[in-house]
């Protein structure tokens, strides 16, 4: 049972660290293109 729970919050940080870096990505990739760098 604990354990269980315990695999769903890990599974859902992992999941929350890499929709972060997806945002972060994108943020950088967004502030290139306004600075007029490609």
């Amino acid at each position: 049972m604990i354990r269980s729970l315990t695999d769903a919050v890990t599974g859902r940080l992992r999941r929350l660290e890499s929709l972060g870096g997806d945002l972060t990505t994108l943020a950088k990739s967004n502030q290139q293109h306004s600075n007029g760098e490609v």
